[in-house]
């Protein structure tokens, strides 16, 4: 439900808004502003409300089949990453990362059981990795100084 919506009958300036609901498909992820104009038929009267909403993605974290052991530091990071997986077979492995409202920033398949990745040429903040292999994966939060 959206915010604001008093007095039934207004409508809102964000045409992803349909019954009072957003529709995140269209809208993804971020910092939305979102206006709501009403104008009362019987007096001509008209007025806007304004809210702010924050739609933010939650990524799925799913494990199945085997288990890796995953070691990520340094966390928080100045700038380059080390990630060191053990398993008997890194075959179909892959790190994705992620800023923080759910956009892919960059993918990389893992052939080596210790690998790296340079964050400095991406802003303060916090990051995911999600670490993908043939039978599941796994989500590690990064900070990045």
């Amino acid at each position: 439900m959206v915010p604001n919506t008093y007095p039934a009958g207004g409508t809102f300036s964000d045409t992803s808004i349909q019954n009072n609901l957003i529709d995140l498909y269209a809208t993804g992820a971020g910092m939305y502003e979102l206006i709501y104009a009403y104008t009362d038929t019987a007096t001509g009267c008209a007025n806007t409300d304004t809210s702010a909403i924050d739609i933010v993605v939650c990524l799925l974290i799913e494990q199945v089949g085997e288990e890796l052991a995953i070691n990520v530091y340094p966390n928080p990071s100045a700038g380059v990453l080390n990630i060191e997986i053990e398993s008997n077979s890194l075959k179909g492995t892959s790190i994705v990362l992620y800023d923080a409202s759910g956009r892919t920033l960059n993918k990389m398949a893992i052939f080596d059981k210790h690998s790296t990745i340079d964050l400095s040429l991406y802003n303060a903040g916090v990051y995911y990795l999600r670490i993908e292999w043939e039978f599941g994966s796994e989500v590690r939060k990064v900070v990045l100084k």
